[in-house]
């Protein structure tokens, strides 16, 4: 990672440089630090082999850039991320053949150059450190894509170090406790507007005694430091309220500060990402702010947020608030992966950005697939039948995030010569999904398609794949989807890329079942959704022999089966109380469960076996996991399955392609494959009797249990077929190949 900064003054931009190297220090990264100037009042700078610091300062100003050009084009990777950069000088690096990608700090009024200044095939794309700075870039009629990068603080404090620096700071400038002390942090600038909060002072020691604390310095030449620094004393003596302001200059370390502040007041006229208004937060301190920039991005909930940045009642108001109901705050502790934005900025350089070298390459994979396990499975089963029909008209590669466990998918794949690569289970998430980037980038992938990923995984890779080029495919499993990408709000937030922003950039989603596309609240594009349901092979007969299980007295004449995990999903309790009905009617009924316990939840396991011990049935069977289903589905008269956020379950194809009447709840794409009363029936899945009401007729009824099996496997060689299902998606994944005509599943 290389990055070109005007200096390390102290500042937001310079903050975020210095916050991003301290976060990968442990990780020993390798790039350039170039800085065009040496100022006395910096950030310390850590330097090491694998990344020196370049000082430009004392070079002529026309031989800095050309160093600069060289400095990048020697490393590996020819991008350099620019700070406070003027676009005239970057044109010095894009004539050479540098990648930049200009970093935006601030909101509108703050900006060096427009952003039609960036427009250059050497641009790939702009970075913005808030979304409402990205919003104002588009607005402006930005020429390039704008990422959002949110920084996150890289310094923490315990609570107990807060609490003795409130002590030591007050201490230090003679404020007794009963005082209101209103705090600020930020250079002397005219667009941090400190004449405001002088008149917020005066207002509020109407109502209570109160002093202001300005955190900053004001000897400098950019920002009018000088001036505003004038404009703020002089309207301070004139409302007589000098003594009470405090302006202790640039101050270092300025967390322990915070702990002193009974409110943190932001007045500014503009802001893109306030490094203040971050350490307020993580400090705990009560924040009033105007509402300006990413300013709502950054503040915890519970702050006040003034619309009209220049509306002084307001910010009284909201002090007096505080003053009313005091808050004792409490710091914030490192978050989960700490590293991670600093990383995110890692992983953008590297493997978000497509140079001359890479375009190239030549690409080895048209799709990588990516899929968390191969543990037995519908899922897992759609994908092996998949992967090995594309073989030879697709070059594919599948790789694997998590632990194997059983090798029946694995040696599928391998006989049809799929490659099938692991990342290590035990690694960090961070560190998986860096080793994937690499994967990515090694073999050239057109395409990735997420089957059954994690939401972070997912998110992050899409993150920064995000303006790569590379098709990115999401085949849905169903309602959890949307559900694992609800409960990653807060993972979304600190990479700032939101499930809308991940579905829309999405090439494809694909739904396994008609009204499985995302919900309205996302806005996708419908242009981008396909359904294709699962497709299983359709034996040509059922080898005979002995079922997983023959318990005493089994009857095929009455023999219900069902294949599922052992996971609360699939409700096997449920079952289990059909059982006790079904029972009651036709006493020679068993019911013959085939499918491990998921590691997971051998808890739900232990409630199941306590069920069936004390319905006191001895006509439930556990036969464990079988991947082999046509070997024994022959052996039964119907099967039963009842599960809920389902998508195209397997289970019950695969039962239907075995010629039975198929039982089930209308979730999903159950509703899709069965025909209520031809090829089988449909409950609601409130009530267990309705069930047992059905398979009851089917047991019973021989020539019908017969009738509908034949239709349910018709249905099945008509419409979900593993040949229709490898087409639609050989023709998604080739993107160039558009389907010859409609499917029949679609014209149904």
């Amino acid at each position: 990672m290389n990055i070109l900064i005007a200096s390390m003054a102290i500042g937001g931009a310079e903050r975020c440089v210095h916050d991003t190297l301290v976060g990968l220090a442990r990780r020993q990264p390798s790039g350039k630090l170039l800085l065009m100037h040496d100022l006395p009042l910096s950030y310390p700078i850590g330097e090491s082999g694998s990344f020196p610091v370049i000082r430009l300062g004392k070079l002529e100003s026309g031989a800095r850039m050309p160093t600069v050009a060289l400095e990048v084009l020697t490393t590996p990777n020819p991008v350099v991320y620019t700070h406070l950069i003027r676009a005239s000088d970057l044109a010095l690096l894009w004539e050479r053949g540098v990648f930049t990608i200009p970093v935006i700090h601030n909101s509108e009024p703050g900006w060096q150059d427009s952003p039609s200044a960036f427009c250059s095939e050497q641009v790939p794309f702009l970075i913005a450190v808030s979304e409402d700075v990205r919003q104002q870039l588009l607005s402006a009629g930005c020429p390039k894509p704008v990422v959002v990068i949110r920084h996150e603080l890289q310094r923490w404090q315990a609570q107990e170090e807060v609490d003795q620096g409130r002590e030591i700071i007050r201490r230090r400038y003679g404020i007794r406790p009963q005082t209101l002390l209103i705090g600020m942090v930020g250079q002397f600038k005219a667009h941090k507007a400190y004449t405001r909060a002088v008149r917020v002072l005066a207002e509020v020691q109407r109502f209570a005694k109160a002093k202001l604390m300005i955190l900053g310095g004001w000897d400098h030449d950019y920002g009018a430091g000088r001036v505003t620094y004038t404009a703020t004393m002089k309207l301070a003596l004139e409302l007589g309220v000098l003594p009470d302001l405090i302006v202790p200059g640039p101050v270092s370390p300025v967390e322990e500060y915070y702990a002193a502040f009974d409110v943190f007041l932001n007045t500014s006229i503009y802001e893109g990402m306030s490094i203040s208004t971050l350490e307020a937060a993580q400090s705990g301190c009560p924040i009033v702010t105007a509402d300006v920039g990413g300013q709502r991005e950054a503040v915890p909930k519970g702050s006040a947020l003034i619309a009209d940045s220049s509306n002084i009642g307001g910010y009284v108001e909201a002090i007096r608030e505080r003053i009313k109901a005091p808050q004792k705050g409490k710091v914030l502790p490192p978050p989960g992966a700490p590293d991670l934005v600093p990383r995110l900025w890692c992983f953008i350089a590297q493997y978000g950005v497509r140079t001359h070298r890479e375009r190239g390459a030549s690409e080895a994979v048209d799709t990588l697939f990516v899929t968390s396990n191969l543990n037995p499975g519908g899922a897992q089963r759609s994908l092996t039948n998949l992967l090995s029909s594309l073989a030879g008209q697709h070059k594919t590669w599948l790789c694997v995030l998590g632990r194997v466990l059983g090798d029946h998918f694995l040696r599928q794949l391998e006989s049809a010569g799929i490659p099938t690569l692991g990342i290590s289970p035990t690694a960090s998430q961070l560190d998986r999904m860096e080793q994937v980037l690499e994967l990515i980038r090694r073999v050239g992938a057109k395409t990735i398609c997420f089957w059954n990923v994690e939401a972070p995984m997912k998110l992050m890779l899409t993150k920064v794949l995000a303006q790569t080029g590379i098709r990115i495919v999401e085949v849905s499993p169903g309602p959890m989807l949307f559900t694992e990408l609800d409960e990653a709000a807060a993972f979304q937030h600190r990479i700032a890329f939101s499930s809308r922003d991940y579905l829309n950039r999405l090439d494809c989603f694909v739904s396994k079942y008609r009204g499985g596309e995302p919900p309205e609240r996302y806005e996708a594009s419908p242009s981008r959704m396909e359904t294709i349901p699962n497709g299983v092979y359709v034996p040509a007969s059922l080898p005979s022999g002995p079922p997983v299980v023959r318990p005493s007295g089994f009857n095929p004449n009455y023999a219900v089966v069902t294949a599922c995990r052992i996971v609360p999903n699939k409700r096997v309790e449920w079952l289990i109380e059909m059982m006790k009905l079904l029972s009651v009617s036709i006493p020679e009924v068993s019911l013959t469960i085939v499918g491990g316990v998921d590691q997971r939840h051998l808890g739900y396991w232990e409630t199941v076996q306590e069920s069936v011990r004390q319905s006191g049935l001895k006509n439930v069977h556990f036969a464990g996991p079988n991947s082999d289903v046509f070997s024994f589905l022959g052996e039964f008269r119907a099967f039963a399955m009842i599960s809920n956020a389902q998508g195209c379950p397997n289970a019950s194809l695969e039962a239907m392609a075995a010629g039975l009447p198929v039982v089930a709840n209308a979730d999903g794409g159950t509703a899709e494959q069965i025909v209520h009363g031809r090829t089988g029936f449909l409950v609601s899945g409130d009530a267990p009797s309705e069930m047992a009401g059905h398979l009851a007729t089917l047991l019973r009824s021989p020539a019908r249990s017969k009738r509908m099996g034949e239709a349910a496997q018709k249905r099945v060689k008509k419409l979900f077929s593993m040949r229709e299902m490898a087409e639609r998606y050989r023709c998604i994944l080739n993107w160039s190949q558009q389907p010859s005509n409609t499917s029949q599943y679609e014209q149904e």
